[in-house]
């Protein structure tokens, strides 16, 4: 204490903590000691919601801090609500911190950018800007996660994480309970927890647009006025020339400087992942919680569907038109604006602009240029370049290889890499070289950063580091290292021996002897095979493929017997009855072993073999009905009854599905035809009723404009017929297989219909083996005998001389061109008059007339290979003088 007997701060210390502080009325202690002297309790402060001392009482009686106790409550003018802080404008009129922040704070010209607005930090007597203050002053730190000098976002003891690392690593995320996907939670409304996507999807509040003046979800606030989606794009958001394409559009991201739109972006420079739905490596179109998805997968299996509001149809693909959804076709033929065509001078569809000048689709596929570099006149031109696409893909598979030059820490990879990049360009086409080389640099370089010995290399390492990176196929990089001789070619012998180890051990011990005779006798069998000139015969692939069928045999058998010798019949036919008919009917052959070179006490019985396969099981009634039914549900659209039916009841097939015009259908004498295989086949006229509908609401005639012919089912880029995989797409989304389907409607046909083989052949477009594999198929050969009739275009069958077959000649013809052909038959006339008729080979085909000079008897068809293949492995001086020789013979 002073003179005075005041407490002084210079002077006087508290008796508890002997620090001095400000005085409180008891004497010698400060204000922070009797306030934990005195306890007061601790609570949620019914103003601000903190945890704080609850010293004080509001009006009401609830507990309150002390800053919300000097901090009285006040109604804001502006925004009609309640705020403890706010700032006094006038006598009787408060404004509330944010209310003040927008339209009564003082602005300011900002040092650094030169934009008038807030003001929020002071540097050197500078005012700055957040933005700029964000940018040039605020203190960097190294990020303990990617380690690069970045703001600090977030700090965890003495870790500091940047905002993409702590976005992409530390977020919490939790399950939203409206999609039930795993993301970033952006509300808790009730306990409800809903995530970014949901929320802006359904929740976000909605205020009139300053433009437009409709009440909409809010994209963006430019100069403090609210702008909906539709405003923005039109008015704010940037656009300028698309340097790949040179269309005037939307800009989304620049590279190099240059201004990229989102569909080149999309095509030329998206990244390519793996879709976790297929494990395809490619272009991503959609990212979920557990990756990312590919553009097919997306519109299979994730993309919306929704109704169409014109016609009424549930689809993936739509339009929105006055916040409504309208399916493509609907918006291509009612909403989809036109333009004149600076070319034709027609209303139609703007598919490019070319100079400034608008385009239509039609005139656009006419349009050529010519490639500034290699000169070929072509019609897919990068405008802006002038350049082909092979030259442009050149031009950036080399960009990318200068890129990546310095990634590699062994300099010999790299070289290697270029060497496999410009041998790849020289055989293929360079798009298809840009792709591979995206997806196997990553091999490249992970043998450079290991420092893996190129000369201990083997296919082994290549497969591990192919799994592991998951890079896909990669036949072209085997080739190119067997060139390089970095990897040794592989015996198809070894190869196959390898496999067989790979079998037996997974192979129980006592069938072990048997597969390894099995094994060994197709071997032997190859090569008897091979000696005697027959290649082709049997090949490695269908040695591995035997192998395959024996012991899986084995393996099943081996759950029911303990030794080869205890297979019995019923065995073999409990296996027969529950695989398939090509696991079965392809053992054929090891039964037939087993029963040669085993003493079985009864022989097993062979599998069936089924002739007369009339190329897939016809449908059941039931499985018919099924299909039938799932095609006449109402949101099934025209085009796909159409084709289902056709193919199911009449067997129209996919390629012939895509060659059906307009013209194809026809009415006559109040009878209703479809015309194809050059035939005219009577439908139901529910069929024409639905060809009717389809032609009146979904096909468009203008589609296919400037094409010479009206396709009945236009392609996608409506100048050609729709493609034979998208027909197949179609029927197998209602389960239709094709070739079931054909076969059905041929057996229908041939039970409820009265028809003869001939027009069975002619009207059905099918040959007379399989037209009688049919009448034998469906017992009803006693009708037609369908092994005696033959069809013949001439009119007289002359009776041919028996030709001895144990005798083979071995003959060498010469060419027009001076060549030698060698062959061998066992009618060396009737051999010689195909080749000069020109249909006896290919070689000779081109070369007519072709002169017999040579020609050599021999007793039997396997000494005739074999001289044949030593004739062919001559030179042409050492053919000339056996054929001189056997002159002066």
């Amino acid at each position: 204490m002073n003179k005075t007997g005041r407490w002084s701060k210079l002077h006087d210390k508290c008796v508890i903590c002997s620090k001095k502080d400000s005085e409180h009325k008891s004497k010698g202690i400060c204000s922070r000691c009797y306030q934990k002297i005195k306890k007061y309790s601790e609570g949620i402060c019914s103003v601000c919601g903190n945890s704080r001392v609850l010293q004080y009482k509001d009006s009401i009686g609830n507990p309150i801090c002390r800053s919300c106790y000097k901090k009285p409550i006040r109604l804001c003018s502006i925004c009609q609500k309640y705020d403890k802080a706010g700032k006094k404008i006038n006598k009787n009129e408060y404004v509330c911190t944010s209310c003040y922040r927008k339209l009564f704070k003082p602005l300011r010209l900002c040092d650094s950018c030169g934009k008038v607005g807030e003001t929020k930090k002071i540097i050197d007597g500078k005012f700055l800007c957040q933005a700029c203050y964000n940018k040039y002053f605020r203190p960097k730190k190294e990020c303990s996660v990617c380690g690069k000098e970045k703001h600090v976002h977030k700090k965890d003891g003495d870790k500091s994480y940047c905002c993409s690392c702590y976005m992409k690593y530390f977020r919490p995320t939790h399950i939203c309970d409206i999609c039930g996907r795993k993301g970033i939670i952006e509300k808790n409304d009730n306990g409800i927890k809903i995530c970014t996507k949901c929320y802006s999807e359904k929740y976000t509040p909605k205020r009139q647009c300053s433009i437009c003046l409709e009440i909409k979800k809010i994209h963006k606030r430019v100069n403090g006025q609210d702008i909906c989606k539709n405003c923005y794009e039109k008015k704010y958001r940037p656009m300028a020339i698309c340097v790949e394409c040179g269309r005037w559009d939307i800009i989304i991201k620049k590279i190099d400087g240059n201004p990229i739109c989102p569909r080149c972006y999309n095509k030329y420079f998206a990244p390519m992942r793996i879709c976790v739905k297929c494990n395809t490596f490619g272009k991503i179109s959609k990212i979920i919680a557990e990756g990312g998805i590919c553009d097919t997968c997306y519109r299979k299996y994730y993309k919306p569907l929704k109704r169409c509001l014109v016609c009424g149809q549930t689809k993936s693909t739509h339009k929105l038109v006055n916040d409504e959804s309208v399916c493509s076709a609907c918006y291509q033929r009612y909403y989809q604006p036109k333009r004149i065509c600076s070319v034709c001078q027609n209303s139609n569809r703007i598919a490019a602009y070319i100079d400034g000048k608008s385009i239509c689709k039609s005139c656009y596929n006419k349009f050529e240029g010519t490639c500034t570099r290699c000169g070929n006149v072509t019609k897919s031109l990068f405008r802006i370049e002038n350049l082909c696409d092979n030259c442009w893909y050149t031009d950036k598979i080399n960009k990318f290889l200068e890129v990546q030059k310095h990634s590699f820490t062994d300099t010999s990879v790299y070289n290697l890499f270029e060497n496999y990049c410009k041998t790849l360009i020289k055989y293929r086409n360079p798009l298809r070289v840009f792709n591979i080389i995206i997806r196997q640099f990553e091999i490249f370089k992970y043998i450079s950063i290991h420092k893996i010995d190129l000369k201990s290399f083997s296919l082994g390492h290549l497969n591990k580091i192919t799994d592991e990176l998951q890079c896909g196929e990669i036949s072209s990089l085997i080739n190119f290292f067997i060139k390089e001789s970095i990897i040794k070619p592989t015996d198809p012998l070894e190869s196959f021996y390898n496999l067989r180890n790979f079998y037996i051990s997974k192979l129980n011990p006592n069938f072990i002897k048997i597969f390894i005779n099995y094994t060994d006798y197709l071997v032997e069998k190859r090569n008897n095979l091979e000696y005697k000139g027959w290649y082709n015969r049997f090949t490695w692939k269908t040695c591995s493929t035997y192998a395959y069928l024996a012991y899986f045999f084995l393996d099943y058998i081996s759950k029911s017997v303990l030794c080869i010798s205890e297979i019995t019949d019923i065995v073999v036919q409990e296996y027969y009855s529950s695989n398939s008919q090509y696991m079965v009917t392809s053992l054929r052959p090891f039964i037939k072993w087993l029963n040669k070179n085993i003493h079985f006490f009864k022989n097993l019985p062979l599998p069936k073999v089924f002739r007369g396969n009339i190329g897939g099981r016809p449908y059941s009634e039931v499985e018919l009905l099924n299909i039938i039914n799932s095609l006449s549900e109402p949101e099934v659209p025209y085009k796909d009854k159409l084709m289902g039916l056709l193919l199911v009841l009449y067997g129209v097939r996919p390629f012939e599905l895509c060659q059906l015009k307009i013209s194809n259908f026809k009415i006559v004498n109040e009878k209703t035809f479809l015309e194809i295989r050059n035939t005219r086949i009577i439908i139901h006229p529910f069929i024409y009723d639905l060809y009717s509908k389809y032609v009146k609401y979904e096909y468009n005639p203008k589609l296919s404009l400037g094409n010479s012919i009206d396709w009945l089912f236009c392609g996608r880029n409506y100048n050609t017929a729709m493609s034979i995989n998208r027909v197949c797409e179609i029927l197998r989304s209602y389960n239709i297989n094709s070739i079931r389907a054909f076969s059905t409607a041929i057996t229908n046909l041939l039970l409820t219909e009265f028809i003869t083989p001939a027009v069975a052949i002619h009207g059905l477009g099918i040959s007379i083996s399989t037209i009688a594999n049919y009448y034998k198929a469906v017992n009803i050969s006693n009708t037609y005998n369908s092994d005696t009739f033959e069809v013949c275009n001439y009119n007289k069958i002359q009776k041919k001389e028996r030709v001895n077959h144990d005798i083979f000649f071995v003959y060498i013809l010469k060419c027009i061109d001076g060549s030698y052909y060698t062959g061998y038959t066992s009618d060396i006339n009737k051999r010689l008059h195909q080749h000069k008729s020109g249909y006896g080979c290919t070689y000779t085909k081109t070369r007519t007339p072709v002169e017999l000079v040579y020609s050599e008897e021999l007793p039997d068809k396997p000494s005739a290979l074999k001289r044949e293949k030593q004739i062919k492995k001559l030179d042409t001086y050492k053919k000339e003088q056996l054929i001189e020789k056997s002159r002066i013979e």
